[in-house]
C-alpha cells in the first residue's frame, strides 16, 4: 500500500518534521504508514563551520537515492522506498524536488 496519493503521482503533504540532518529532512504525512524524505541543497564543510547552498544538490541526491532503491528492488532486496516524486518547474518557484515516499519501519 503506497499511500493515497501515490497512484495519482501527487506529492504527499508534508506535516510534522521528524528529523532534520545535514542533507535531508524527514516528515510525517496524512498517511500514518508513509514518511517523506526531502533532500535539501545545503552543504557544509569543516564540521558545519562553513554552510552554503549548492544548486540542484537536493535534486541530484533525490534522483540518486531513487536509482539505488530501484536497483535494490530489481535485485530482490526489500526496501521502504515507495516512489520518486518531483515537482514540476514553475517560474519563481524553488527548484528543489518534492520528496519521495518511504514506508515506516
Amino acid at each position: 500500500m503506497a499511500g493515497a496519493n501515490s497512484s495519482e503521482g501527487q506529492p504527499w503533504k508534508k506535516r510534522q518534521e521528524l528529523y532534520h540532518g545535514k542533507a535531508k529532512t524527514v516528515y510525517t504525512t496524512d498517511d500514518p504508514n508513509v514518511l517523506v524524505m526531502h533532500y535539501r541543497d545545503d552543504v557544509s564543510a569543516f564540521d558545519g563551520a562553513k554552510l552554503a547552498k549548492l544548486e540542484r544538490k537536493g535534486e541530484t541526491n533525490n534522483k540518486f537515492n531513487a536509482f539505488i532503491m530501484g536497483k535494490l528492488a530489481a535485485a530482490g532486496v526489500p526496501t521502504h522506498f515507495i516512489r520518486f516524486a518531483q515537482r514540476a518547474r514553475v517560474a519563481g518557484a524553488s527548484d528543489e524536488d518534492d520528496p519521495g515516499g518511504m514506508r515506516r519501519a
